[in-house]
C-alpha cells in the first residue's frame, strides 16, 4: 500500500510536494520523496515550480519539527555537501530548481530568518547551491558574519559557507577577525577539545578566498601563524602553511616580517616526517616573487628521490609562483612533477566515482591506457602506439591493474628513454605471456 501511494505522489508531479512537506511524518521519509519529485518532475513547470518554493518560505523559517525537517531534509538530499566523498544524487531539474530556490524560497531576507537549529543545514547546502547557481548572491553574505557568533557547529559552517564567495566576502572580514582571534585565544589554552574549536586552516582558507580585501586581519594571521607554527607537528599541522597562505593573498609585502617563523616551521617539520611541509610549500608560493629567499628549502626537494611525488610537485609548483630560474637538468623535471600534481588534483571525488561506474570488464583495461597517457604527458613526448579497450580486454584484469600500479609509483621522464626505461620495467612485471602492442620491444 506504501508503495502504491508512493507511486500516485510522484505521478502527481510538483503538485505533490506541499501536501508532503506539510503532512506530520518523519522528515528523512518525507524529505527524500520530497527531493526525488523535484528532481525528476517531467515536464519541470517553472512557474508552478517557483509560485511552490514561494508558499513553502515560511516553512524554512520555521521553528524544529513538523514541515521544516520535511523541508531541510529534501535540500539536503538535492544539494548533498560538496565535501561528501560521493557524488551527489541524479537530479536532472537541479540547475533550473537552484534558480527557483535562490529567488523564492532561500532569499536572503528569509536565511535571514531561518531558526538556529537549521542554519548548520543552510551553511552544509549553500556550496552545492552556488555551485549549481553560476552565482554567488552576495545578500548571503551579511547574515553568515552575524552567525560567525552563533555555537560552534553553526560559526563553523558559516566560515566554510564564506570561502564560497571568494571576494564577495569581504563585507565579512570584522567578523572573520574576531572569530580568528577568539579561536586562536581558545586554541592556545591547554586541553581544549579540538572538535569544538574551529581549524585555523579552514579559517585561514576562508581569508585567503576574499584576499586583499582581508588586509585589515594581517595581525590576527601572523599570531595565528606564530602559534601553529610550533604546532607543526602534531595533528593540526596542515594550520602553519594554510595561515602562510592567507598571508600571501591578503599582504605578499607581510614577507620580510613572516620569514623567519615560515622557516622556523619548515626545520620544525623536518624532525616530524616533513609533517605539514606540502602545505607550506603552497603557502609560501602564495607570495610570489617577494618570498624568492625561500628558494633554497624549495630546490632540495624538487630534486630528492625519496619525496613522495606530491611534494615533488608543490616544489616544483612554488618553484615556478617565486620566479626561480631553474637549470636544464632540473627545468623538465619541474613541468613534469607539477603536471603530475595537476592531473592528482583532477581526480576527485567524482572522477572517481564515474571510474568505479564502468563495467568491470572494461575497468582495469580503461585504466591501463590512461596509464599509458599519463606517462606519456609527463615524458612530453608525442602520443604513440596504444591499444584499444577489446585489445586490452584481452589481458587478465590482474595484469592491466598490476601494469597501472606500476606505472604510477615510478616517473616517465623527463624524456623518451626515462619514459620507456618505465614502461619496459612495468610491462616486464604485469604481462607475464602476450604484451599489448604498446610495451617496448626487446
Amino acid at each position: 500500500m506504501r508503495q502504491a501511494a508512493e507511486q500516485e505522489l510522484r505521478a502527481l508531479g510538483v503538485a505533490a510536494v506541499e501536501p508532503l512537506i506539510g503532512q506530520d511524518g518523519p522528515g528523512c521519509n518525507v524529505g527524500m520523496l520530497a527531493s526525488e519529485i523535484l528532481c525528476r518532475s517531467s515536464p519541470f513547470e517553472r512557474d508552478a515550480v517557483r509560485s511552490l518554493f514561494t508558499r513553502l518560505g515560511p516553512i524554512a523559517s520555521s521553528p524544529r519539527g513538523g514541515p521544516a525537517d520535511g523541508l531541510w531534509t529534501a535540500l539536503s538530499f538535492i544539494y548533498r555537501p560538496l565535501r561528501d566523498p560521493y557524488p551527489p544524487p541524479l537530479c536532472p531539474n537541479r540547475a533550473e530548481m537552484s534558480q527557483a530556490i535562490a529567488a523564492a524560497l532561500l532569499t536572503p531576507e528569509t536565511v535571514a530568518r531561518i531558526a538556529p537549529d537549521y542554519r548548520r543545514w543552510f551553511t552544509d547546502i549553500l556550496p552545492a547551491l552556488l555551485q549549481s547557481l553560476g552565482d554567488r548572491p552576495a545578500g548571503y553574505v551579511p547574515t553568515l558574519a552575524r552567525w560567525l557568533d552563533d555555537p560552534f557547529a553553526v560559526s563553523y559552517g558559516a566560515v566554510n559557507a564564506l570561502a564560497s564567495f571568494g571576494p564577495a566576502a569581504a563585507p565579512a572580514v570584522p567578523s572573520l577577525k574576531s572569530y580568528l582571534a577568539r579561536q586562536v585565544e581558545v586554541a592556545r589554552k591547554p586541553r581544549t577539545d579540538q572538535f569544538a574549536t574551529a581549524s585555523l586552516a579552514r579559517i585561514a582558507e576562508t581569508v585567503a578566498s576574499i584576499g586583499p580585501a582581508a588586509k585589515p586581519m594581517v595581525d590576527e594571521l601572523r599570531r595565528a601563524l606564530e602559534f601553529s607554527a610550533g604546532n607543526i607537528c602534531h595533528d593540526d599541522s596542515d594550520d602553519a602553511g594554510a595561515t602562510v597562505r592567507a598571508l600571501g593573498a591578503v599582504d605578499a609585502s607581510t614577507w620580510p616580517i613572516v620569514r623567519g617563523t615560515v622557516e622556523t616551521a619548515w626545520k620544525k617539520g623536518a624532525s616530524c616526517g616533513d609533517q605539514g611541509r606540502d602545505r607550506l610549500m603552497i603557502g609560501v608560493g602564495s607570495f610570489g616573487p617577494a618570498a624568492i629567499s625561500f628558494e633554497g628549502f624549495l630546490r632540495p626537494v624538487l630534486v630528492d628521490a625519496r619525496a613522495s611525488f606530491e611534494s615533488r610537485g608543490q616544489a616544483a609548483r612554488a618553484l615556478r609562483r617565486l620566479g626561480a630560474h631553474l637549470d636544464a637538468r632540473d627545468s623538465p623535471l619541474a613541468r613534469l612533477f607539477e603536471a603530475r600534481l595537476a592531473r592528482q588534483e583532477r581526480d576527485t571525488p567524482v572522477e572517481r566515482a564515474r571510474r568505479d561506474a564502468r563495467p568491470p570488464e572494461d575497468a582495469a583495461g580503461l585504466l591501463a591506457i590512461e596509464t599509458l597517457a599519463a606517462c606519456r604527458e609527463d615524458a612530453g613526448i608525442a602520443p604513440g602506439p596504444t591499444a584499444s579497450i577489446d585489445e586490452m580486454n584481452a589481458f587478465g584484469y590482474d595484469e592491466n591493474r598490476r601494469f597501472s600500479a606500476c606505472v604510477a609509483v615510478r616517473v616517465c621522464g623527463p624524456g623518451a628513454t626515462v619514459a620507456g626505461e618505465t614502461l619496459g620495467v612495468c610491462c616486464d612485471y604485469a604481462y607475464l605471456g602476450a604484451r599489448p602492442r604498446f610495451c617496448p620491444r626487446d
